[in-house]
Parts: C-alpha cells; structure tokens; sequence
C-alpha cells in the first residue's frame, strides 16, 4: 500500500517551477526585463491588424522535464536536485525565448511593424526607420521608455558606429515622439 501525500506532490512541483521559472528569468537578461504575471488559467491574446483583421494569439503551455535519481532522493543529495533545476532553467529559457520571438513574429508580420534589412548588414538609416516605427510610451515621470531590440549577437557585431550627426537624429526623433505622445495626451483629456 502506497504512502500518499498530494500536498507535499503539489508543493514540491510548485516549488520546482518557481525555482526554474526564476533562473530562467535570472540568466535571460530580455527575460528579467519582462513582467510576471500569474493566472489560474492561461487565455489567448488577440491583436489588431493595420488591416482591421484580428490575429488570434492563442495561449501555450511551456513547460520543462527534470529528473531526481531515486539514490539522490534518498541520500538528501540536494546538489544533483540543484544540477537538475539548472538544467530545467535552461530548457525552460530557451523555450520561453522561443515562443516571445514567435510571438512578437507574428504582432509584427499582421501590424505591418516589419523593417526588412533584405539580408544586408543593419545601417543607421534601417535602424532609425525601425525606431521611428515603433510606438513608444512615457513612465510616470513623461520621460520615453526606450524599446529592448532584439538582435542576434552576430548581427549587434556589424552594427555601425553613429556618428555625431547620427546621434543628433536619434535625439531629435526620441524629442519627437515624446511630444507626439504629450500630445495625444493632453487631447484625451480635453475631450
């Protein structure tokens, strides 16, 4: 007859995701930046297009295997259960990136927010047409929040160093849309 404690099953799986979740987060710096929120249960997003269409963004599960030898379980070998937690992190980040960068694919394609490099290395003017296509907010201070760019690490090597008029554009299209944002601003509480 087995010995049964479904609490103890429930916590010790709650406490497995926690930790993963949590070095998963830790070691992703894109990952740390985004913020946690939990649900009981998991719904689909839905984006307007720049066509008037919706696009469906259903929910996924993510999830990660881990393992604990039974010898380990016993001898309270808790370096081999912190091993496996490592290990279940990495799977976990890796498939967390996958679906955001799958995701984020997909908002873009159906909003037209899609700058098309055609295979050359990234210049400054495919940069600015990118951040000037982005649609910014202001945090509580108004001040611009910046976007994180997502770049493959090959890609963030060729990119070209501004030069002071470069760096004079950028300043003047962040002036830009903080005032637009202002704008809209203001224009919604006059109404």
């Amino acid at each position: 007859m087995s010995f049964e404690l479904p609490e103890y099953d429930q916590a010790f799986t709650k406490f497995l995701y926690t930790s993963a979740n949590a070095l998963a987060r830790a070691q992703n710096p894109l990952l740390a930046d985004i913020p946690e929120e939990t649900t009981e249960s998991g719904g689909s997003s839905v984006v307007d297009t720049r066509a008037d269409e919706l696009l469906d963004l259903p929910s996924e599960q993510v999830g990660f295997e881990i393992g604990w030898e039974q010898d380990d379980v016993l001898q309270g070998n808790f370096e081999a259960l912190l091993l496996q937690l490592d290990s279940a992190s990495g799977e976990l980040g890796q498939k967390l990136m996958e679906m955001l960068i799958k995701t984020l694919g997909a908002v873009t394609d159906s909003t037209e927010n899609v700058v098309d490099a055609e295979g050359s290395p990234p210049t400054f003017e495919l940069i600015y047409e990118m951040l000037d296509k982005i649609e910014y907010s202001l945090d509580d201070d108004d001040e611009l929040q910046m976007p994180s760019l997502l770049m493959h690490p090959d890609m963030v090597k060729k990119l070209p160093t501004p030069t002071p008029d470069q760096d004079a554009a950028i300043k003047e299209l962040k002036q830009r849309k903080r005032e637009e944002l202002l704008a809209k601003r203001r224009r919604r509480r006059l109404s």
